[in-house]
């Protein structure tokens, strides 16, 4: 059994349940499949970059896919590693603008046990928790993040500032997450301009219209939009 520290960014697709109602397994297909397929791609590439410059070492990012759900954790939790769940996560919600669907994920860190068929450990459960209960398309950073930041495995001054780096060069931006279990509580939230330029920015369901008609949908694309044009405007400052 492989016991490991490591980073893990879970995330699903914003209002999947509305259209497998209303179109049925076979109409949510395709966009479960664009989903996967833009993951698949991103993590391709960035193991890729580790390889050309010699940062993998045999330590790559492992993909978990379930129906819309898709968790991709490090295999180490070093500062390559946090980036490289930072940098697909803000390259994977940039995509899903574009080209749809919109997800809504978090970030955790913590021990796992990951093996053929299993993985469990607290990052998952942590990263689920707050994962359901945002009210918005967006992937927000667990308390764990910043745990790991104070105590993770990294030692010295390159430990102790690397989501405080990540701020200042707006890799991730502090927001009032909107949530479903109280008022909206202020966290570390992905840049998802922080790797690419502004996309644009689409007001139906990205290509989805299923989802579209549910009123849930709009008002979480709603707090979406707001943090959207605030990304905007700390790219433009």
């Amino acid at each position: 059994m492989k016991v490991h520290r490591c980073f893990l960014v879970l995330v699903d697709l914003l209002g999947f349940s509305t259209v497998v109602m209303a179109e049925g397994a076979e109409g949510a297909v395709p966009m479960v499949r664009r989903f996967q397929r833009l993951t698949r791609s991103i993590v391709r590439e960035l193991n890729a970059q580790r390889s050309v410059h010699g940062l993998d070492r045999g330590r790559r990012s492992q993909i978990r896919v379930f129906s819309d759900l898709v968790i991709v954790h490090s295999e180490g939790d070093s500062h390559d590693d946090c980036m490289d769940i930072l940098e697909l996560s803000s390259k994977l919600f940039r995509l899903g603008c574009e080209e749809g669907p919109l997800p809504r994920g978090a970030i955790s860190w913590g021990e796992m046990v990951t093996e053929p068929g299993v993985t469990v450990g607290q990052p998952l459960v942590e990263a689920h928790r707050l994962e359901v209960d945002q009210e918005w398309a967006g992937i927000a950073l667990c308390d764990s993040m910043e745990l790991w930041d104070k105590e993770g495995g990294l030692t010295g001054d390159r430990r102790a500032t690397i989501l405080g780096v990540a701020e200042e060069r707006q890799w991730v931006v502090r927001w009032p997450v909107p949530t479903k279990a109280g008022p909206p509580a202020e966290r570390l939230a992905v840049n998802w301009l922080a790797f690419e330029g502004p996309p644009f920015w689409h007001t139906g369901f990205c290509g989805d219209p299923g989802s579209a008609s549910d009123p849930g949908v709009r008002e979480k694309l709603k707090h979406t939009e707001a943090f959207y044009h605030h990304l905007v405007q700390l790219k433009e400052a």
